[in-house]
């Protein structure tokens, strides 16, 4: 066993808003600056234009301000409860291990670009030129009324071919071998480069024990969330098995205010209900099971199983044990992924009960918690809950409307729910038609 910890990142708090903003009445114009505090509370500060708060509370410009900082608080608090309740959204992107395989067989090690060299051989026709402005001026300078210019040029151009050829050569050879040497150079160290990228590439896929452990190790840096954990982990290289122990060190952290838009327009900013905080809590704390999981398989393509204990700080008692499958978690889009009822597309050890209106997890005595988990190790294959692919089309079943409605008060996500109770109104039925792995949550929430 090794243990790391992930210290908490909170999210960031909710504070007042201002905004300066410019009004006009009949007589005058002006500017003004309306603040509201995290509690609702709105205070306005007349900047110029000497009327009263009454008059600039009538402008067009204030009932401006209002909104937007109405909305502006809104969404922050509604940022803040999903930091929290949302944080499986931010789950490490997993990709498959023929991906990996696929990069390792296009690995190649790159290779040198000659470079030519700039000087041009020169041709018998260069130097005849050359002779010939060379010629001109000579010929000019002194005074040579005896010599014509083809002559100078017949008396020279072998001669001065062949030297000019064979420096040129020279140049060349001399070129060639710093060439030869820089590309020795260079493709040596492309070389090395190569077999270092594609020994890491293979430990990568492989999934050997250094690669996991310094996975693990990182984790420390990379995995950003709101509460503080404590990680031990085994790792099995042969079977593709990590079996991960998830210390939480303090109470799973929630927001407690919630905003809600008045008729008015104006902001109400209220204590969460026992309930509201309840779900919330539970759903922090199943998609902080799914997130940990994706950055553990994200470690390793080797990693095919991750199972997941999540305990209390004194681990004397646990919240959930979990088995993920690389082969279905894979395919889970975290924008779609609603962790209070999909623990149920995986085996898993937890005590969740509907309990005054929310769901909420039990804790588990560590005896217990272990005794479960071993018994669903060993008898795998032969649980009822099998692990498959989530989010494909799903057999469907039907339900009775207060099956459904119970589905829609307990689960406090209800997107589906109220879809499928909005397409049995629409038809006059009486049943309601479901993805029939809700039997499986409804059996827990009547149990």
């Amino acid at each position: 066993m090794a243990k790391y910890q992930i210290k908490a990142t909170e999210p960031n708090i909710v504070s007042s808003k201002d905004t300066v903003f410019s009004y006009r009445t009949a007589s005058t114009y002006g500017k003004a600056m309306l603040t509201l505090s995290p509690y609702g509370d709105y205070s306005l500060s007349i900047l110029s234009g000497g009327v009263s708060e009454t008059t600039v509370k009538r402008t067009d410009g204030y009932r401006n301000a209002c909104e937007k900082l109405t909305k502006e608080m809104y969404d922050a608090y509604a940022e803040e409860t999903a930091a929290y309740s949302n944080i499986h959204k931010g789950m490490a992107k997993i990709k498959g291990k023929s991906t990996y395989e696929s990069q390792l067989n296009k690995l190649a090690p790159k290779k040198y670009t000659r470079q030519g060299i700039m000087l041009p051989k020169p041709t018998k026709k260069d130097v005849e030129n050359d002779l010939i402005n060379e010629a001109k001026h000579y010929l000019h300078t002194h005074k040579d009324d005896n010599t014509t210019i083809e002559e100078y040029v017949k008396r020279r151009i072998g001669f001065q071919t062949e030297i000019r050829q064979t420096k040129w050569q020279e140049a060349l050879e001399f070129f060639e071998s710093i060439e030869n040497a820089r590309e020795e150079k260079a493709n040596a160290i492309h070389l090395a480069e190569y077999n270092a990228e594609e020994t890491k590439l293979q430990d990568f896929i492989e999934g050997t024990t250094p690669v996991v452990s310094e996975g693990f190790k990182c984790l420390q840096d990379s995995v950003i969330i709101p509460v503080t954990l404590s990680l031990d982990y085994k790792y099995n290289q042969k079977e593709g098995i990590v079996d991960v122990d998830l210390i939480l060190e303090d109470a799973v952290p929630v927001a407690v205010m919630k905003a809600d838009i008045l008729a008015s327009g104006k902001l109400s900013v209220k204590n969460k209900l026992v309930r509201e905080l309840t779900n919330d809590q539970t759903r922090c704390t199943l998609g902080l099971v799914f997130l940990m999981a994706s950055h553990i398989f994200a470690i390793s393509p080797n990693i095919q199983t991750v199972r997941l204990a999540l305990w209390n700080r004194t681990k004397t008692h646990g919240y959930i044990w979990i088995e993920f499958d690389a082969s279905s978690f894979t395919k889970l889009t975290p924008s779609r992924l609603h962790p209070e009822m999909d623990i149920y597309n995986y085996p898993n050890v937890a005590n969740i009960k509907a309990k005054n209106n929310a769901l909420e997890i039990v804790l588990i005595d560590e005896a217990s918690f272990k005794k479960s988990i071993q018994d669903k190790i060993k008898n795998k294959g032969k649980a009822i809950e099998t692990p498959r692919p989530i989010h494909q089309a799903d057999p469907y079943t039907y339900i009775s409307q207060d099956d459904a409605f119970l589905l829609k008060l307990k689960l406090g996500n209800p997107t589906i729910v109220d879809a499928a109770l909005d397409e049995a109104s629409k038809s006059g039925s009486k049943m309601v038609r479901v993805p029939s792995r809700y039997l499986n949550i409804l059996s827990e929430l009547k149990g």
